[in-house]
């Protein structure tokens, strides 16, 4: 779960609410399955200012789930993900 926009300018509480997760649902033209790697990233830039985070999980993950966020108004927020994907034994 993600908030690509909180401002912290003093002692905060931020909630984000896991209700509201969406799995990340991979279609392909012939059945497939998860094996291998599957990993995610965030970019957050501000000011000129980047930072990227990564996950990567190899046999262990075979579902993701992502928060939905709001439009960012200040610099940038990507989010992408990669999986390994084979034809069912």
């Amino acid at each position: 779960m993600i908030n690509p926009q909180v401002r912290v300018t003093k002692d905060s509480t931020v909630t984000l609410d896991a209700s509201k997760v969406t799995e990340v649902k991979i279609r392909t033209p012939r059945p497939s399955e998860q094996r291998g790697i599957l990993s995610y990233q965030t970019y957050r830039q501000i000011d000129g200012n980047g930072l990227t985070q990564g996950v990567m999980y190899f046999d262990l993950a075979k579902r993701i789930y992502v928060s939905p966020t709001t439009q960012v108004t200040d610099g940038t927020f990507e989010f992408a993900s990669r999986w390994q994907l084979t034809a069912p034994n």
